[in-house]
């Protein structure tokens, strides 16, 4: 699959005759198809770790429970599981991450972002639902400012060489420093809520959609949690209803067919 996530935007790869881009290499835009990004990032040790989760924002949406009910990705193994055979090349650039960083100082994000005929935004915050729901549009179109960031990002690492990547970034090796730093916590200030959690800490995930009214943006909050563990696996996880819940739905139907049935006139 392709990487190109609108909301990891980088300029300049078509013309260095990558295959897979980040984005529409040059077009100076978030238009395309984006895909879900993980972000990790140790403060302390001025580390952070950038993946492409190869996953199609078209794709991961409230009414499909996000993909499925039960996915992860195992960064250490480039492997993932209820995800049709999608695969990355993190391995290499995990590896480097935990062996600088320490897992008590680690936050980490999920999110992506598309600017087409909308403005969609999905990020992962624990953050109270109401206030997130006070997502204002200008802000979710904003969400572009985060360009040039994932742009730095994204020129780094193996993401001009493989379908979905990864890279690190270290503040004493890198003249730019830790790139995500103006990023973090919140979407460059313009993500009402935190997007960043404790590693081991699952996450509530938002789908946001801009409306150009005005107001305040579309939210629906998923279903669904992300979750990533020390060992380098991601997981969303999206409750299933016992058969107990299916056993009332249909008894409760019953019920209304019956009422009909007795409200016709004979």
């Amino acid at each position: 699959m392709k990487l190109k996530l609108i909301a990891l935007a980088v300029a300049g790869m078509a013309a260095a005759g990558s295959a897979n881009a980040v984005f529409d290499a040059g077009s100076g835009d978030f238009n395309g198809n984006s895909e879900l990004f993980l972000f990790a990032v140790d403060g302390t040790a001025n580390i952070q770790g950038f993946f492409d989760l190869g996953v199609n924002i078209t794709d991961f949406t409230p009414a499909n429970k996000g993909i499925g009910t039960n996915n992860s990705w195992n960064l250490a193994a480039n492997t993932t599981s209820g995800l049709g055979g999608v695969t990355g090349s993190w391995s290499e650039a995990w590896n480097t991450f935990v062996t600088a960083s320490k897992p008590g100082n680690t936050q980490w994000m999920v999110g992506a972002y598309e600017f087409d005929a909308i403005g969609r935004g999905i990020a992962t915050s624990n953050t109270p639902t109401n206030i997130v729901q006070e997502q204002q549009d200008f802000l979710l179109q904003n969400f572009q400012a985060a360009e040039p960031t994932f742009g730095a990002n994204t020129r780094l690492g193996n993401h001009s060489a493989v379908a979905n990547g990864a890279n690190t970034a270290l503040a004493s090796s890198n003249p730019a420093g830790v790139l995500g730093a103006s990023f973090a916590p919140s979407w460059n200030g313009n993500f009402v809520g935190i997007a960043f959690e404790n590693l081991g800490t699952a996450q509530n995930v938002y789908d946001m959609q801009a409306n150009f009214l005005g107001g305040s943006a579309d939210v629906t909050k998923f279903a669904g949690q992300f979750n990533l563990n020390p060992a380098g696996v991601l997981s969303y996880t999206a409750p299933v209803p016992e058969p107990e819940t299916y056993a009332l739905m249909l008894a409760g139907l019953g019920m209304l067919g019956m009422i009909v049935r007795r409200r016709r006139p004979r």
